[in-house]
């Protein structure tokens, strides 16, 4: 990566989607990490109608670490990991300054011009499937996000850099071999991981409630420490590790296109009206935020029993938590139901704590069985807008699986809904059922 140092500062410039990004920073770290995933989109300077002049200090000794945005400021200190937390702010900003497009969660590949969409959940395969189609001739526009302009409709290229793991069955000889170069990804990989901190971590059994005792936290009691070999293999998500698109010998995109069709990824492992979330809190805001959060979850609970006219035993909204984390540096994952409105009273929780969150990911549990021969079937395009209205990487406040976040649109998912259904009017839709990876692959190019 090249950079322009001056005044004991780096340099580098992004054009991302409507956005121009201007990076200055002392920290060379945090640079590396902006272009480990974005390096596609570096430009010799910045040129774009909506700027954002990011200054990030995170070196100096008489002053404390913080992000400066245009005219916002955004403290770092206490942070244990200060260059990864400056790049989830930095994504924040961006795609909050996105105004031209709408950005699903999708892989997108191409073919005489016209795109193919593979939506679903975290876990459901779209990185897997994505490039098994490209060894079929198709062109990379991206493994994870989908833009579509709000205009236009049509779809435009987002190469970010691709995690994979070496495992994958998808894998080809170039692939593997620029893969077996790339830097241990235990050492790196910041952006996908899955575990907050490092740490004490404990698990809490929310389900099992004849074994909880009342404790100091909301009424909530420690009750299994997590195995540090358990730790490990969340932390690092299985070993995956980037690659830049231009490295895996496929072509990208250079131009949008508009869509061919859209298909869903369909798991099959009833987790649908379920959400896993993940949150970074400051230690002083743990005891409350889960307070809070247990008198959300026994509300609701005791309104479900007066509406259906019995308790709800053992079915509560919140399927399970854990808490990780040492001070100053708490975290909370949260499994839950969607029902009974706690999905919003999640959402205004989240914003009542916000200065007090780190961040916060969507991390759902998907167990698809690759194992079984898959189902091809047509969808309704509304249907199709619902899923990809749970999965927008524009829908969560602070940060999601992947670290996106949408102001605009939080409060109003319904008008939200429409958009998305609006730019799939006339674009076929389909529901893949999970299954043998060269089945699934089959069936998606029969539609082409």
């Amino acid at each position: 990566m090249l950079l322009k140092k001056t005044s004991g500062y780096y340099r580098s410039f992004y054009h991302i989607l409507d956005v121009g990004i201007s990076l200055e920073s002392d920290s060379e770290e945090f640079l590396e990490l902006f272009d480990r995933d974005y390096s596609w989109f570096r430009t010799g300077a910045a040129r774009a109608t909506r700027m954002l002049l990011c200054r990030i200090d995170l070196n100096g000794d008489d002053k404390s670490p913080c992000v400066r945005i245009n005219d916002r400021l955004f403290p770092v200190k206490g942070h244990p990991k200060p260059a990864s937390y400056a790049f989830q702010i930095i994504l924040r900003e961006l795609f909050e300054n996105t105004r031209d497009f709408i950005l699903l969660h999708a892989g997108v590949v191409a073919k005489e011009g016209k795109a193919l969409i593979i939506s679903g959940p975290p876990g459901a395969g779209k990185t897997t499937l994505t490039l098994k189609i490209l060894e079929r001739g198709f062109t990379f526009l991206s493994d994870d996000f989908c833009p579509i302009h709000k205009r236009t409709k049509l779809v435009h290229p987002f190469p970010r850099s691709i995690w994979i793991s070496k495992e994958s069955p998808c894998i080809g000889t170039s692939v593997l071999s620029r893969l077996n170069q790339a830097p241990d990804s235990a050492s790196i990989k910041v952006l996908k991981k899955r575990s907050l901190v490092a740490g004490n971590n404990w698990h809490i059994s929310v389900l099992d409630r004849q074994q909880r005792t009342t404790g100091n936290n909301g009424g909530i009691s420690l009750l299994d420490r997590e195995s540090p070999a358990a730790r490990d293999k969340r932390k690092n998500r299985g070993g995956k590790s980037p690659i830049s698109p231009e490295k895996t010998g496929y072509p990208v995109a250079d131009r949008p296109c508009p869509a061919r069709c859209l298909i869903f990824l369909d798991t099959g492992d009833g987790q649908e009206n379920t959400c896993r979330i993940e949150i970074g809190l400051k230690e002083e805001a743990r005891d409350g935020f889960i307070k809070e959060l247990m008198n959300i979850n026994k509300f609701i609970n005791i309104n479900q029993e007066a509406e259906d006219g019995h308790s709800p035993g053992g079915f509560p909204n919140i399927i399970d938590l854990e808490v990780t984390g040492d001070e100053p540096f708490s975290g909370l994952i949260i499994k839950y139901n969607r029902g009974m409105g706690f999905d919003q009273k999640i959402r205004y929780l989240v914003s009542k704590y916000s200065n007090r969150i780190w961040n916060i990911y969507r991390a759902d549990d998907v167990c698809p069985d690759f194992s079984k021969e898959p189902l091809l079937t047509p969808m309704p395009n509304h249907r199709a807008a619902f899923h990809l209205l749970s999965g927008l990487r524009q829908d969560i406040k602070h940060n999601n699986s992947d670290t996106v976040s949408a102001v605009r649109y939080q409060d109003s998912p319904g008008r939200f809904f429409m958009e998305i259904n609006g730019l799939l009017e006339g674009v076929p839709c389909y529901r893949l059922s999970a299954g043998r990876l060269d089945a699934m692959k089959d069936m998606v190019l029969s539609l082409v």
